[in-house]
């Protein structure tokens, strides 16, 4: 029996996890934009997506609005839209910068 039980709360903590990461993840568009003013490709984004990157095709149907099945690929994705959103937002302050001097 508890077996089962660990199984049913693993079942259960994984879809927690994908919840609360849905929060956590923009809207579809927003990801796209967070991508684009960071400069990077539909393929470098898909081939950073830990653990072994995954399909340019996934990046677009996530940028659509789908969320990652895989809780691997979800907590990367997620992470690297941080990483790139802070870049982008360096560089916009950088180039708003550059263009007052």
């Amino acid at each position: 029996m508890p077996v089962q039980n660990r199984d049913v709360g693993g079942r259960v903590e994984q879809l927690l996890e994908q919840l609360r990461s849905r929060r956590r993840l923009p809207p579809g568009p927003e990801r796209r934009r967070i991508r684009e003013a960071a400069g990077v490709s539909l393929r470098q984004l898909a081939a950073a997506i830990p653990p072994n990157g995954v399909s340019r095709m996934a990046v677009v149907r996530w940028e659509a609005g789908a969320t990652p099945r895989d809780p691997a690929h979800l907590r990367g994705y997620e992470e690297l839209l941080d990483e790139l959103r802070r870049f982008g937002e360096v560089t916009a302050s950088e180039e708003t910068a550059g263009s007052r001097a």
